[in-house]
Parts: structure tokens; sequence; C-alpha cells
């Protein structure tokens, strides 16, 4: 059984409008009984994701990024894979916002593998921080690191 959009809406850059629908990216386990459920998932801003700026993958640390959504052509599918391509060619992505159930967000769309995912952002306090991960400087002997 295909995946159905869970919204449908555009992505939106300068006089561009790309139609799109949006597809969780993992499984859920919540089920949606009542239509009314969705009211909080759709933006109040006429279903739009503004692209507010177009920058270099690596200008974003992925210790930012939270949720991901998959978002899938509704209609253009023309206009979906210029765009996704793009963004994959030019090792670019878009800085969004959008708002969900009255929340302002904000997030990056990506184009990896032809597909726009999109992302939401941790607020700078929120971003978790690698040093209780940082491993001992022990010294490794050559038979440890050709086993690895």
């Amino acid at each position: 059984m295909a995946p159905r959009a869970i919204w449908t809406g555009c992505i939106r850059f300068g006089g561009v409008s790309v139609p799109v629908g949006l597809y969780p990216a993992e499984r859920s386990h919540r089920r949606i009984d009542d239509p009314g459920q969705l009211d909080a998932v759709e933006p109040a801003s006429g279903h739009v994701i503004e692209v507010l700026d177009f920058v270099r993958e690596d200008r974003i640390d992925l210790r930012f990024y939270d949720f991901s959504h998959r978002l899938g052509p509704h209609g253009d599918d023309r206009k979906y894979a210029a765009l996704a391509t793009a963004l994959q060619k030019m090792q670019r992505v878009g800085v969004c916002q959008w708002t969900v159930g009255g929340k302002s967000y904000l997030g990056v769309l990506t184009g990896a593998g032809g597909i726009l995912s999109l992302f939401t952002l941790r607020r700078k306090n929120g971003a978790r921080h690698a040093d209780p991960l940082i491993l001992s400087q022990a010294a490794l002997d050559e038979r440890e690191l050709s086993a690895a």
C-alpha cells in the first residue's frame, strides 16, 4: 500500500512554487482516527514552506538537525525533480520557515538522492554536544588498526 501524504502544500522561493506532499520519514505508532487531529499538522500560512535562502550544505552543523520529513511531488513532477536535482548537484540546502499548529519552525530542505527532505532544526541551546562521546587518546598498534 502506497503511503499517503499527511499534508499538501508548496515550497516557495522567489517567484517559484513547487507543489509537494509531506510524508512521515519514519513509521508512526500513532493512529489518526479523527480528521480533526490533522488540523494541528496543517500550516496556518496557506500551506507554504518558504525558502529564505540557499546555502552550502556544510554551512549548517549536523548537530542542529532534528526531525526529518520526506516531501514527494504533488502534481508537477518536473518542478519537484528540478529542485531536488539542483540542490544535490550544487551541494546546497534551502533554509526554510513554515508554520504548523500556530508554531513557527525553521528547517533545512535537502535534495539527496533526488528526494526532497525537510529537517526541522534545533535551537542553539538544544544541540547535542559530542564531548561525552570522545574516546581517550589511546595509542593503537598496527594490528588493531588493520583489524578495524
